[in-house]
């Protein structure tokens, strides 16, 4: 373990349990978030579901905030859908929220799930509830080979650029829009380590030539286990 204490920003609110078991390991965890979100209005949501709602539907979720925001509308909380989405904390809101749906597929990614989902030959149509910055790639692979995709707007992602003036070994992005967020005002040294949550969030990292380290898994928790890992071991 290094004499030196490491310093570590969090781009994310993190769980303070996560914060103390990263201390216990010599590591100091700053946090200052990069983005908010805002939930869409809830009548305004209710409205755009209720246009294309079937019951026992296939739908999509690729994040927590549009489990949330769904999660929110009285009427669909006993939903029978059939859900494909994201591993770790993504299906984890899943079922807390929906008790009634059955989570059919997952993957550690949204491109991965496309390419799950078209394993499904009886998937021909789904409903996908996303934000205003969700990236193209699922959509796309799922239109090309024929899959309707319906997108319902959920939440819309806020940038909260700041400036850093404090020096850290290493930086956790949990997202493509933190990456953009933190650009805007910072500049990486050569030495600062990358951590990014999943595959999609390091897309947003490999035109940096720092070192990149991938969670295993996307979630906080083993996010705060690779960074354990990087530097004490």
């Amino acid at each position: 373990m290094p004499d030196k204490q490491i310093q570590i920003l969090s781009t994310k609110v993190i769980n303070e349990q996560l914060i103390q078991k990263a201390a216990q390991n010599n590591l100091s965890i700053d946090v200052v978030p990069f983005i908010s979100t805002e939930a869409i209005a809830e009548e305004e949501m209710q409205a755009n579901i209720a246009a294309v709602y079937e019951p026992q539907q296939y739908v999509i979720f690729t994040s927590v905030n549009a489990v949330q925001s769904v999660g929110k509308i009285a009427q669909y909380k006993d939903a029978a859908w059939r859900v494909c989405c994201t591993s770790g904390a993504t299906s984890a809101a899943v079922k807390a929220h929906f008790p009634k749906a059955k989570v059919l597929v997952t993957a550690d990614d949204a491109k991965k799930l496309a390419v799950e989902i078209l394993n499904n030959k009886l998937i021909q149509k789904v409903l996908f509830f996303c934000g205003d910055m969700r990236r193209d790639e699922l959509p796309t692979m799922l239109n090309e080979k024929g899959v309707a995709v319906n997108e319902i707007l959920t939440y819309r992602t806020v940038l909260i650029p700041t400036t850093i003036s404090a020096e850290y070994d290493g930086v956790l992005f949990f997202s493509p829009s933190a990456v953009e967020s933190y650009m805007q005002k910072n500049v990486l040294t050569d030495k600062q380590v990358l951590f990014a949550v999943g595959n999609t969030t390091a897309e947003a990292l490999r035109n940096y030539k720092n070192t990149l380290v991938i969670c295993d898994k996307p979630s906080t928790g083993n996010m705060i286990d690779k960074v354990i890992s990087h530097f004490t071991l």
